[in-house]
């Protein structure tokens, strides 16, 4: 058992030294379509981060009525909650939406006017189930429409801004990401083909010398894992390093993650298997 795994390793790495250019092209072509991946894959998951930190903040403000009596405000907060249980309402009283006025614009604006000219309102965070443009949209109607809130104001622009990013970024990935592997697909299959014809004589030597077809087989897979192998540590690199180039002309306090670093390896090692096995049960004859 030992001695035939040794061989197939040996025989596999031959194999991918013997076709060095067309192990090249395999190899870059890999490369190609994993950086692709990789980079639509990581832009996603940051992208998908920083939207989440900023709708985390993305807050409604409902407007209480001023003819409705402050004693009515907390049954009328009990409605508005009542609507949806995942909701997060805070009460701002109009002494406190004074207060944070005058902090934010003119601080001597309230001694002018006689009397407090705004309202009080309701802060709501929206749970994340609800942090798209339709689901927003209604959850705001059913708050409108409560008997005591005059308006219901929230960044509307700010979040199909967000949902449309998304969605872009997610179909370009895949589009450009499917036509990526099969190219790579295609240029290992190729390169495989290839080599299968040239060693063809070679393949007929060790079936002769007793070597199984599962044997053969296993050599032509494991030069794909190889070549996969090879295409994926220069896949991690270039994706590493260009998140670190990224990394330094944003500003502080953003951070580009990389989480599971290790999937672009993967990816590349079944994307080098999956092109040299087709090939080997279109095209090798034992």
């Amino acid at each position: 058992m030992g001695a035939n795994l040794l061989f197939v390793v040996s025989e596999a790495l031959g194999g991918v030294k013997r076709g060095i250019f067309h192990s090249f092209i395999a190899i870059m072509a890999i490369t190609l379509a994993i950086t692709v991946l990789g980079i639509f894959f990581y832009g996603l998951v940051n992208l998908n981060n920083a939207a989440g930190n900023i709708l985390g903040n993305l807050q409604a403000e409902a407007f209480i009525s001023l003819v409705l009596p402050d004693e009515q405000h907390p049954q009328l907060q009990e409605n508005v909650e009542a609507l949806d249980e995942r909701l997060l309402v805070v009460y701002v009283s109009r002494g406190q939406a004074a207060s944070r006025f005058a902090d934010e614009f003119d601080p001597d604006l309230f001694n002018i006017l006689k009397d407090n000219p705004l309202p009080a309102s309701f802060q709501i965070n929206l749970p994340k189930e609800l942090l798209n443009p339709d689901s927003a949209a209604a959850v705001i109607r059913k708050i409108s429409s409560v008997e005591g809130i005059d308006e219901v104001i929230y960044d509307r622009d700010l979040l199909k801004l967000l949902h449309s990013g998304r969605k872009k970024l997610t179909g370009w990935g895949l589009i450009t990401g499917l036509i990526a592997v099969l190219l790579a697909i295609g240029l290992t299959f190729n390169a495989a083909r290839i080599k299968i014809s040239a060693q063809s004589e070679t393949v007929q030597l060790m079936s002769l010398l007793g070597a199984t077809p599962r044997t053969i087989r296993a050599i032509f897979w494991l030069q794909g894992g190889m070549i996969g192998i090879i295409g994926g540590i220069i896949s991690i690199i270039l994706i590493a390093s260009i998140t670190y180039l990224v990394q330094l002309r944003l500003t502080s306090g953003i951070e580009i993650v990389m989480p599971y670093f290790y999937l672009p390896l993967v990816g590349a090692v079944l994307l080098g298997i999956f092109g040299v096995a087709i090939a080997v049960g279109k095209y090798l004859e034992i």
